[in-house]
């Protein structure tokens, strides 16, 4: 699945694309001006399966040309093209089929993955902090080893305060 994707390749390419890829699904929400690019149509094709999205949730996959004319809601517009805007479309498209639940199930999944994933960061910045720690501790010995018989060392950045 590609999301707000511009034309990516001449016709042969998508021919290729598409062989290896039949499924592929690329996104498109109603008024994004990104996929629109570049104009020029004969030198650059999209790739995969248009899956049009509105705001009110109405999903047209691989529209006719009739469809193309005739279901836009006005002008292509930049602000159409940021994720935002695609999210909700998705979401009123699981509302209207009553899929409100299972979003909510997924919704509650990612935030899950992302309170575990800043709980991991933490525990990683603890574990360096740590490492540092013993590394200087080492250094710390070993110097004034060092200093016992005589042998001066050179002070490192180590041997300062950490801020």
């Amino acid at each position: 699945i590609n999301v707000a994707s511009p034309r990516v390749g001449d016709p042969a390419f998508r021919k290729l694309f598409d062989t290896h890829m039949p499924s592929a699904l690329r996104l498109v929400f109603d008024r994004d001006l990104v996929p629109g690019i570049p104009k020029l149509i004969s030198l650059y094709e999209h790739v995969g399966h248009e899956a049009f999205i509105d705001g009110k949730g109405n999903i047209l996959i691989d529209r006719t040309p009739i469809e193309r004319s005739f279901v836009r809601g006005g002008d292509t517009s930049f602000s159409c093209h940021l994720i935002p805007t695609y999210e909700n479309g998705i979401k009123a498209h699981m509302e209207r089929k009553g899929e409100a639940s299972f979003l909510q199930r997924i919704n509650q999944a990612w935030e899950k993955i992302y309170e575990k994933k800043d709980d991991d960061d933490k525990d990683d910045v603890k574990g360096v902090k740590n490492y540092n720690n013993q590394k200087r501790n080492e250094g710390e010995t070993s110097a004034a080893g060092g200093e016992e018989h005589g042998h001066e060392r050179k002070k490192t950045t180590n041997d300062y305060p950490q801020k």
